[in-house]
Protein backbone atom coordinates (compact mmCIF):
# COMPACT_ATOMS: atom_id res chain seq x y z
CA UNK A 1 0.00 0.00 0.00
CA UNK A 2 1.42 3.13 -0.93
CA UNK A 3 0.08 6.26 1.22
CA UNK A 4 -2.30 6.58 4.00
CA UNK A 5 -5.78 5.11 3.97
CA UNK A 6 -8.59 7.67 4.59
CA UNK A 7 -11.88 6.64 6.02
CA UNK A 8 -14.19 7.93 3.35
CA UNK A 9 -17.71 8.48 4.57
CA UNK A 10 -21.16 9.26 2.94
CA UNK A 11 -21.61 13.44 2.86
CA UNK A 12 -23.36 15.04 5.75
CA UNK A 13 -26.35 16.44 5.19
CA UNK A 14 -27.43 19.76 6.86
CA UNK A 15 -30.98 19.33 7.86
CA UNK A 16 -33.88 20.96 6.19
CA UNK A 17 -36.95 21.72 8.49
CA UNK A 18 -39.02 18.31 8.76
CA UNK A 19 -36.78 16.37 6.75
CA UNK A 20 -34.98 14.08 9.07
CA UNK A 21 -36.88 11.06 10.02
CA UNK A 22 -36.50 8.40 12.73
CA UNK A 23 -33.16 6.52 12.13
CA UNK A 24 -32.28 9.20 9.46
CA UNK A 25 -30.68 11.74 11.97
CA UNK A 26 -29.00 9.13 13.80
CA UNK A 27 -26.70 8.02 10.68
CA UNK A 28 -26.15 12.09 10.23
CA UNK A 29 -25.05 12.30 13.82
CA UNK A 30 -22.16 9.12 13.51
CA UNK A 31 -21.55 11.05 10.26
CA UNK A 32 -20.61 14.29 11.17
CA UNK A 33 -19.65 13.29 14.27
CA UNK A 34 -16.75 11.30 12.62
CA UNK A 35 -15.76 14.14 10.48
CA UNK A 36 -15.62 16.48 13.50
CA UNK A 37 -13.70 13.95 15.42
CA UNK A 38 -10.65 13.69 11.98
CA UNK A 39 -10.85 17.45 11.98
CA UNK A 40 -10.66 18.69 15.79
CA UNK A 41 -9.88 15.48 17.69
CA UNK A 42 -12.42 13.39 19.50
CA UNK A 43 -11.27 15.67 22.94
CA UNK A 44 -12.30 18.44 21.40
CA UNK A 45 -15.63 17.27 20.46
CA UNK A 46 -19.08 19.09 21.29
CA UNK A 47 -22.70 17.80 21.33
CA UNK A 48 -23.51 21.15 21.18
CA UNK A 49 -21.18 21.77 17.80
CA UNK A 50 -22.88 18.97 16.29
CA UNK A 51 -26.26 19.64 17.01
CA UNK A 52 -25.26 23.00 15.40
CA UNK A 53 -23.45 21.73 12.51
CA UNK A 54 -26.65 19.36 11.41
CA UNK A 55 -29.44 22.25 12.44
CA UNK A 56 -31.08 20.19 15.52
CA UNK A 57 -31.66 20.40 19.50
CA UNK A 58 -28.99 18.50 21.75
CA UNK A 59 -32.08 17.16 22.81
CA UNK A 60 -32.44 15.30 19.17
CA UNK A 61 -29.36 13.75 19.62
CA UNK A 62 -30.08 12.48 22.95
CA UNK A 63 -32.85 10.47 21.15
CA UNK A 64 -30.58 8.25 19.44
CA UNK A 65 -27.47 8.44 21.76
CA UNK A 66 -27.13 7.96 25.44
CA UNK A 67 -24.42 10.03 25.97
CA UNK A 68 -21.52 11.81 24.26
CA UNK A 69 -19.42 8.61 24.88
CA UNK A 70 -21.32 6.37 22.81
CA UNK A 71 -22.04 8.70 19.58
CA UNK A 72 -18.22 8.56 19.87
CA UNK A 73 -17.91 4.85 20.54
CA UNK A 74 -20.11 4.39 17.13
CA UNK A 75 -17.86 6.80 15.22
CA UNK A 76 -14.94 4.05 16.85
CA UNK A 77 -17.08 0.92 15.78
CA UNK A 78 -17.38 2.09 12.04
CA UNK A 79 -13.93 3.29 11.72
CA UNK A 80 -12.93 -0.03 13.24
CA UNK A 81 -14.65 -2.42 10.84
CA UNK A 82 -13.26 0.03 7.81
CA UNK A 83 -9.87 -0.72 9.57
CA UNK A 84 -10.86 -4.24 9.33
CA UNK A 85 -11.66 -4.32 5.81
CA UNK A 86 -8.28 -2.29 4.74
CA UNK A 87 -6.32 -4.92 6.45
CA UNK A 88 -8.38 -8.09 4.71
CA UNK A 89 -8.15 -6.30 1.35
CA UNK A 90 -3.98 -5.95 2.11
CA UNK A 91 -3.76 -9.57 2.37
CA UNK A 92 -5.95 -10.99 -0.05
CA UNK A 93 -4.54 -13.72 -1.90
CA UNK A 94 -1.62 -13.86 0.68
CA UNK A 95 -0.51 -17.12 2.36
CA UNK A 96 3.28 -16.55 3.00
CA UNK A 97 2.94 -16.31 6.89
CA UNK A 98 5.56 -13.72 7.08
CA UNK A 99 4.69 -11.51 3.70
CA UNK A 100 1.10 -11.58 5.71
CA UNK A 101 3.25 -9.92 8.44
CA UNK A 102 4.77 -7.33 6.83
CA UNK A 103 1.26 -6.58 4.66
CA UNK A 104 -0.46 -6.35 8.10
CA UNK A 105 2.22 -3.80 9.43
CA UNK A 106 2.05 -1.90 6.68
CA UNK A 107 -1.60 -1.52 6.41
CA UNK A 108 -2.63 -0.88 9.85
CA UNK A 109 0.47 2.08 9.95
CA UNK A 110 -1.24 3.38 6.71
CA UNK A 111 -5.16 3.62 7.98
CA UNK A 112 -3.41 5.08 11.55
CA UNK A 113 -2.13 7.61 9.52
CA UNK A 114 -5.20 8.40 7.45
CA UNK A 115 -6.94 8.34 9.76
CA UNK A 116 -5.48 10.14 13.13
CA UNK A 117 -8.58 11.00 15.05
CA UNK A 118 -10.51 7.40 14.77
CA UNK A 119 -6.63 6.10 15.93
CA UNK A 120 -6.95 8.40 18.97
CA UNK A 121 -10.49 7.50 19.64
CA UNK A 122 -10.40 4.23 19.30
CA UNK A 123 -7.66 2.92 22.14
CA UNK A 124 -9.30 5.62 24.26
CA UNK A 125 -10.98 5.04 27.72
CA UNK A 126 -13.65 7.78 25.79
CA UNK A 127 -14.51 4.92 23.52
CA UNK A 128 -14.18 1.95 25.74
CA UNK A 129 -16.76 3.06 28.31
CA UNK A 130 -19.14 4.40 25.43
CA UNK A 131 -19.16 0.56 24.19
CA UNK A 132 -20.93 -0.12 27.07
CA UNK A 133 -23.91 2.43 26.74
CA UNK A 134 -24.20 0.54 22.25
CA UNK A 135 -27.20 -2.55 23.01
CA UNK A 136 -25.68 -5.62 21.32
CA UNK A 137 -22.68 -3.66 20.20
CA UNK A 138 -20.30 -6.78 20.48
CA UNK A 139 -22.42 -8.46 17.99
CA UNK A 140 -21.13 -5.98 15.11
CA UNK A 141 -17.15 -7.22 15.72
CA UNK A 142 -18.01 -10.52 14.67
CA UNK A 143 -15.73 -9.57 11.07
CA UNK A 144 -13.18 -8.61 13.22
CA UNK A 145 -12.83 -12.15 15.61
CA UNK A 146 -13.51 -13.84 12.09
CA UNK A 147 -10.25 -11.68 10.66
CA UNK A 148 -8.12 -12.71 13.77
CA UNK A 149 -8.66 -15.87 13.84
CA UNK A 150 -7.75 -16.08 10.07
CA UNK A 151 -4.28 -14.17 11.44
CA UNK A 152 -3.16 -16.82 13.84
CA UNK A 153 -4.11 -19.66 11.67
CA UNK A 154 -2.08 -18.52 8.97
CA UNK A 155 1.13 -17.27 11.09
CA UNK A 156 0.99 -20.54 13.13
CA UNK A 157 3.03 -21.15 9.87
CA UNK A 158 5.41 -18.63 11.55
CA UNK A 159 6.98 -20.24 14.54
CA UNK A 160 9.38 -22.92 14.95
CA UNK A 161 8.41 -26.79 14.93
CA UNK A 162 6.75 -27.65 18.17
CA UNK A 163 6.04 -23.64 19.31
CA UNK A 164 2.44 -23.04 19.54
CA UNK A 165 2.68 -19.94 21.06
CA UNK A 166 0.58 -18.17 18.49
CA UNK A 167 -1.49 -15.43 20.80
CA UNK A 168 1.84 -14.89 21.90
CA UNK A 169 3.27 -13.77 18.16
CA UNK A 170 -0.24 -11.99 17.81
CA UNK A 171 0.39 -9.82 20.61
CA UNK A 172 3.86 -9.21 19.82
CA UNK A 173 3.19 -8.33 16.25
CA UNK A 174 -0.05 -6.23 16.78
CA UNK A 175 2.05 -4.75 20.00
CA UNK A 176 4.88 -3.92 17.86
CA UNK A 177 2.88 -2.90 14.78
CA UNK A 178 0.32 -0.45 17.05
CA UNK A 179 3.18 1.03 18.57
CA UNK A 180 4.95 2.07 15.27
CA UNK A 181 1.42 3.58 14.43
CA UNK A 182 0.95 5.70 17.44
CA UNK A 183 5.46 7.62 16.75
CA UNK A 184 3.65 7.86 12.52
CA UNK A 185 0.11 9.41 13.97
CA UNK A 186 2.12 11.82 16.75
CA UNK A 187 5.20 12.44 14.78
CA UNK A 188 7.31 11.09 17.19
CA UNK A 189 10.13 9.70 15.34
CA UNK A 190 13.29 11.39 15.92
CA UNK A 191 15.37 12.08 12.64
CA UNK A 192 13.05 12.09 10.36
CA UNK A 193 11.00 15.33 9.33
CA UNK A 194 8.21 14.15 7.49
CA UNK A 195 5.28 12.06 7.36
CA UNK A 196 6.14 9.94 4.27
CA UNK A 197 9.84 9.59 6.35
CA UNK A 198 8.13 8.23 8.97
CA UNK A 199 6.19 6.41 7.37
CA UNK A 200 9.28 4.60 5.88
CA UNK A 201 10.57 4.37 8.96
CA UNK A 202 7.93 2.70 10.21
CA UNK A 203 8.29 -0.03 7.20
CA UNK A 204 11.90 -0.46 8.17
CA UNK A 205 10.98 -1.61 11.30
CA UNK A 206 8.18 -4.20 10.76
CA UNK A 207 10.56 -5.49 7.75
CA UNK A 208 13.51 -6.15 10.75
CA UNK A 209 10.25 -7.86 12.49
CA UNK A 210 9.70 -9.88 9.99
CA UNK A 211 13.28 -10.95 8.99
CA UNK A 212 13.82 -11.16 13.12
CA UNK A 213 10.60 -14.13 12.48
CA UNK A 214 11.75 -15.51 9.65
CA UNK A 215 15.14 -16.26 11.54
CA UNK A 216 13.12 -17.43 14.97
CA UNK A 217 11.34 -19.77 12.68
CA UNK A 218 14.42 -21.62 10.94
CA UNK A 219 15.56 -22.54 14.44
CA UNK A 220 16.17 -26.21 15.67
CA UNK A 221 13.38 -26.95 18.02
CA UNK A 222 15.69 -27.70 20.55
CA UNK A 223 16.92 -24.25 20.33
CA UNK A 224 13.11 -22.87 20.13
CA UNK A 225 12.84 -22.26 24.18
CA UNK A 226 9.30 -23.34 24.00
CA UNK A 227 7.52 -22.59 27.38
CA UNK A 228 5.64 -25.33 28.14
Amino acid sequence: MSGPTAVKSPRVRRKRAGSFHHGDLAEQLALAAAELVERKGYHAFTMKELAARLGVSDAAIYRHYASRDALLAEVGVRGFLRFIAAIEAALQGVDDPFESVARYGRAYVRFAVGNPGWFRLQFSRTAAEGLRQIPGVMERFAPAEAARLRLLQLWRAALPPGDDRVADLYRLVWGTVHGLAGFVVERVFQLVQTDEERIAAADVAIDLLVASLRARAAQPVADADVAR
